[in-house]
């Protein structure tokens, strides 16, 4: 869990570390999302929380940021309102 109540994982997957993913509502949306550098900062540093060895920029191998639509009936607006962008980074599995 993180520090503001999300959800991070951190996965093994074909010798690297994939760690995920970030949520946020995006209300400018681009066809081309790319990772903030918040938002890759905030993964590494709660990462290592967890993990038994420190993470830093320099071990971030890819990232990347997709949208997703999601809509709370709920909340009122728009389904174009409540679009929400997801990052993951790919790093080098240390063993």
């Amino acid at each position: 869990k993180t520090s503001d109540g999300r959800v991070l994982f951190c996965i093994p997957w074909h010798g690297v570390l994939e760690i995920g993913t970030t949520d946020k509502e995006e209300k400018d949306i681009s066809f081309n999302p790319e990772p903030t550098e918040e938002e890759i900062e905030f993964m590494l540093e709660t990462a290592c929380k967890y993990l038994a060895y420190p993470l830093s920029r320099k071990d971030v191998l890819a990232s990347f940021a997709g949208l997703r639509p999601l809509f709370n009936p709920h909340a009122g607006g728009s389904p174009a309102a409540c679009v929400s962008e997801s990052t993951r980074l790919f790093l080098n599995s240390r063993t």
